[in-house]
Order: C-alpha cells, then sequence, then structure tokens
C-alpha cells in the first residue's frame, strides 16, 4: 500500500509540473491555444486581468511544496492557482485547476475544482463570468461512492476573491452525479484533461518521459477509442 501511494503521489506531481510547464510557455511566450492557434485579445485581457486577482501558481511554488510534502511523507496535495493551456473549444473560457487529496484516505477527500471563467468584454471595467466543476470521489458509505464530475457555484467558493460574477444561483451542486472512468486520481486528472481538451494527443505529450504502470492510462485510452472500428 505504501507503494502504491508513493507512486500515485509522485506521478500526480509529475504531471502537473509537465502541465504547469506546458501552460507557461502556452500563456506567456507563445500565447497559443494547444491546437497552435493565437489566444483572441478578448481572452488575453481575461487572463491578464485574472492574474492580477491570483497569480498562477509558479513552477518554483510547485517545486518547493512538492519537497516540503516529500519530506513529510503525509501524501496530502493542497493546490490553487494551477492556470491550465488555452483551450481550442470554448477559447474565450480561461480553466484553472485546483486540487485537494489526501491518498491515505481517498474516499471523500479526493476533489479536483475546475473553474470555467471568462470576461465580459462588452462591460467596462471588464467583469468575470464562470462555472465550476467537481471530480471527486465520493465517501464510502454515500450512494455516489465512485469517481464522479458535478457542477459547483463559483458563488458558493470559500475564498471571496472567486465569489465571481455571472454564475447562477440555482445551478444545482449535488446532482447529477456523472461517472467517470477513473480509478485512482491519476486517471481522474487525465479524465480533466480529455474533456476540456479532448484530445488523446494532449495526454500523451503529458506523460510522455513519465514512466508508469500501464493501469493509469490504459482504461482512458480503451475510452478514447472506443467508438473505433475494431
Amino acid at each position: 500500500m505504501p507503494n502504491d501511494l508513493k507512486r500515485d503521489f509522485d506521478l500526480l506531481n509529475k504531471l502537473i509540473g509537465n502541465l504547469l510547464e506546458k501552460s507557461a510557455t502556452l500563456w506567456r511566450r507563445k500565447l497559443l491555444d494547444f491546437g497552435g492557434k493565437e489566444i483572441s485579445d478578448d481572452t488575453k485581457d481575461t487572463y491578464y486581468s485574472l492574474i492580477d486577482i491570483k497569480y498562477p501558481l509558479s513552477e518554483g511554488e510547485f517545486k518547493k511544496f512538492v519537497e516540503e510534502t516529500t519530506k513529510r511523507g503525509n501524501f496530502q496535495i493542497e493546490l490553487d492557482r494551477l492556470y491550465l493551456p488555452p483551450l481550442e473549444d470554448e477559447g474565450e473560457f480561461i480553466p484553472i485547476l485546483a486540487l485537494s487529496c489526501d491518498l491515505k484516505s481517498p474516499h471523500g477527500s479526493i476533489s479536483f475544482r475546475i473553474r470555467l471563467i471568462r470576461g465580459d468584454t462588452k462591460k467596462k471595467p471588464l467583469t468575470f463570468q464562470g462555472i465550476g466543476y467537481r471530480f471527486e470521489l465520493g465517501h464510502s458509505t454515500s450512494t455516489h461512492s465512485y469517481y464522479h464530475v458535478q457542477f459547483t457555484n463559483l458563488a458558493d467558493e470559500s475564498d471571496p476573491k472567486w465569489q465571481l460574477p455571472g454564475c447562477p444561483v440555482w445551478i444545482p451542486t449535488l446532482i447529477p452525479r456523472i461517472l467517470t472512468p477513473a480509478r485512482n486520481p491519476v486517471s481522474l486528472i487525465l479524465c480533466i484533461l480529455l474533456s476540456l481538451y479532448g484530445k488523446i494527443e494532449f495526454v500523451d505529450k503529458l506523460v510522455s518521459g513519465i514512466r508508469a504502470d500501464k493501469r493509469y492510462f490504459e482504461l482512458i485510452k480503451s475510452c478514447t477509442h472506443a467508438s473505433e472500428s475494431p
């Protein structure tokens, strides 16, 4: 069990590190989305306005986090401000990831949140609109003790800086709990990325150079190829 925990923990951190590097390259250096298309001016304005509120988690901050958590050996991850690479579809939205998990007791403690935030460029000063999703593993005693995704209302966020206008308060946050093909926290992150970018090539690039048991990726790949002819 400890070895499995360490493998999950190390692989999660490697994936997050690759994501941070890829995202920084596209947002700050190339100003391109994952498909190589230039980011629109409106999306750039939204991005620069957002990072004034919460600056993206830096690679240096993340490296320090990994060093400290590895030293403690508690297999807990609490991270926010992970700005994901620019989207191809619905490119006006900025995807931001937050992770909270305890790998020692995963049921009920794994919650990966995605915030999709856009700027209403018709209003001056620019205002934000957004919606959120929780990718989670439910409590073992609950009726949804499986990996699933559901809506979250940004107005319910505890940090006032994330209580952004434009997210309907009536969005249901308990149902539906949509089943995802994840079996561990690593494959749950891959589910998130595939749901946003829709390309197995994106995942392939992120995991290239990472040595890992094939069980982490085979289920996701089988799902993405399910509609292909044998």
